[in-house]
């Protein structure tokens, strides 16, 4: 996710990230290295983003693909709370702990 994750991955896979070739909440199969992924154009943070389904027998080689990507600045890795802070700062709802079907912060 941000700004610059779309140069990052089209750096490591084929498929179109264009935003007419990607429109965002949509998904389709890529492929990272040599392995099969599901990815789809959402970000939880509101910047550009993909999220990255991998199967398990791969992830430990995407996840080095992805980090080893020389090409431009080094991604970074964020924890949950940074990713939740930026949630909350761009308005985005969390089922369970900002919205429930019995009312706010009600579980």
């Amino acid at each position: 996710m941000g700004p610059r994750s779309r140069a990052l991955l089209s750096r490591l896979t084929e498929a179109d990230l264009s935003n007419a070739g990607f429109r965002i909440g949509s998904g389709r199969h890529v492929t990272i290295g040599s392995a099969p992924v599901w990815a789809q154009r959402i970000s939880y943070v509101g910047e550009l983003g993909w999220e990255l389904y991998i199967p398990t027998e791969f992830a430990t080689g995407v996840f080095d693909v992805v980090m080893s990507e020389g090409g431009g600045p080094a991604p970074r890795l964020v924890g949950y709370h940074a990713m939740d802070s930026l949630r909350c700062e761009k308005g985005y709802r969390s089922w369970g702990q900002d919205l429930s079907a019995t009312g706010p912060g009600k579980p």
